[in-house]
């Protein structure tokens, strides 16, 4: 889950949590982040 530019992540307990990180946008959700989203998985 490398690379990506509007999410954040990192894992807790053994739960992935992924971050909105477009502060500068007040995390308005784009379909960038969808895309970024669909893709984050841990392996």
């Amino acid at each position: 889950m490398s690379g990506f530019t509007t999410l954040s992540h990192e894992v807790q307990d053994g739960i992935l949590v992924v971050t909105l990180n477009r502060s500068e946008h007040l995390n308005a959700f784009t379909f960038e982040m969808a895309d970024e989203r669909a893709g984050a998985h841990v392996r």
